[in-house]
């Protein structure tokens, strides 16, 4: 039955493809184009109907056990499962069982097919690598200016405050203080520190008790506008408020499959955090950048691109570029921004995602100037270094004590910007 079946369909198939064939010579006459869609149609048929041939050829072979030879181990296999009738002989079993060398023959062309396979879609990746290096390019530079103008309207209250309060003092940590780091250490270790006194630290004085309570207010002051920054980025995120465009690219940026142009250079700890695959492209990036932080590689990666490469450089350190206030060149202004700054930046360092500030015998420039929008150091080339804009080390006090605990509790914040950054 199986038989007739097939030659009914054979006959049929070879019937459809004369009439067809035929319907080509005659449709000829009526234009070039006619002619062309039926031989492709007949075409199609005839690679059809060889196909359904060769399939009924396999399965006639497959019934009468010619053609189609098994491991000898399967065969034994499905004896014992009852699978198939018993041989007659010995010599039966072993003409239906393949030989070693078809086995091997078989093996490798299996091998050889999945690696045919792989170099292929690893051929065709490698081919789209460039093209997407340039489209990555082509829209850092559109959402370059696109994010870093959404961020001016955003935050653009914190700023003002700053910008129009001349005599404004933010920096906690200055040369006109009379409170020293020591005087901190000694009240906490005694007089272990204090070479004036043997047993007992001596009091602070009145000076040094106003002093700390200047600083303190000061502490308060950069509190509430880092915390007001951070909040209305989390504010954003959490109702929705970031425009689609934005964040169709945000995604696609923190997405697997990213390769990152040279116009946008990573810092080392990007580089060292990030997994990459045998092409260069970024690779498991909804997993946690170390095994014992909660942040992911894309919320790091989200997290260094809106805040440290647009927000620090380019609004908080330049919101005149964003259209926030105009230019000043009062030096306690740029002072007050340069410590919003680098408050925002060790806030937004999760276990080592960020460099350190730089250190004693490090240069940084005091100055802040503007790039044109279409200079590679309006860009990100600024970012790159954006360390060098903020306050060193040697005149920020990363080690005191409350000045650690005002930071930890902004990088609470920053860690929820962490965790809404991928919604």
């Amino acid at each position: 039955m199986l038989e007739d079946l097939n030659k009914g369909e054979w006959k049929g198939g070879s019937k459809y493809s004369t009439q067809s064939a035929g319907g080509g010579a005659t449709g000829g006459h009526q234009g070039t184009s006619n002619q062309t869609e039926d031989s492709d149609a007949a075409r199609r048929n005839a690679e059809r109907n060889e196909s359904r041939k060769r399939i009924s050829m396999l399965l006639k072979q497959s019934e009468s056990r010619h053609g189609l030879r098994r491991p000898r181990w399967r065969i034994e296999m499905d004896l014992q499962n009852g699978l198939v009738l018993p041989f007659q002989d010995a010599e039966a079993l072993e003409a239906e069982s393949m030989r070693p060398i078809e086995i091997f023959r078989a093996a490798a062309c299996a091998v050889l097919m999945i690696t045919s396979i792989r170099r292929q879609v690893f051929q065709k990746r490698q081919s789209e690598k460039a093209k997407k290096l340039q489209d990555l390019d082509a829209m850092l530079k559109v959402y370059f200016d696109t994010t870093r103008a959404w961020l001016g309207k955003l935050v653009k209250a914190p700023i003002l405050s700053v910008l129009h309060e001349p005599s404004l003092v933010l920096n906690v940590h200055d040369g006109n203080s009379q409170l020293g780091s020591s005087l901190s250490i000694s009240k906490k270790m005694g007089s272990l520190f204090n070479k004036h006194s043997s047993t007992v630290a001596a009091a602070p004085t009145a000076a040094q008790l106003a002093a700390e309570k200047e600083q303190k207010e000061r502490r308060i002051k950069v509190k509430v506008r880092v915390k007001g920054i951070l909040d209305l980025l989390i504010r954003a995120i959490e109702r929705q408020e970031i425009p689609s465009g934005i964040l169709e690219f945000l995604k696609r940026f923190s997405t697997d499959g990213v390769y990152f142009p040279a116009s946008y250079p990573l810092f080392p700890q990007e580089v060292r955090h990030l997994d990459w695959d045998e092409l260069g492209a970024s690779h498991r990036m909804m997993e946690p950048f170390a095994p014992d932080s909660e942040i992911s590689r894309a919320e790091m990666m989200l997290t260094n691109f809106v805040c440290v490469r647009l927000l620090i450089p380019h609004v908080v350190l330049a919101p005149w570029d964003v259209g926030i206030g105009t230019k000043t060149n009062n030096k306690q202004v740029l002072m007050n921004l340069r410590v919003l700054a680098s408050v925002l930046f060790l806030a937004c360092n999760h276990g080592g995602t960020l460099p350190d500030l730089l250190q004693q015998g490090e240069r940084t420039s005091f100055s802040i100037p503007s790039s044109p929008d279409g200079a590679e150091e309006g860009r990100f080339g600024k970012s790159a270094h954006v360390t060098a804009l903020l306050l060193p080390a040697r005149s920020f006090p990363v080690e005191d004590g409350d000045t650690q605990f005002m930071i930890a509790e902004q990088r609470a914040s920053s860690l929820l910007f962490h965790r809404t950054a991928s919604v």
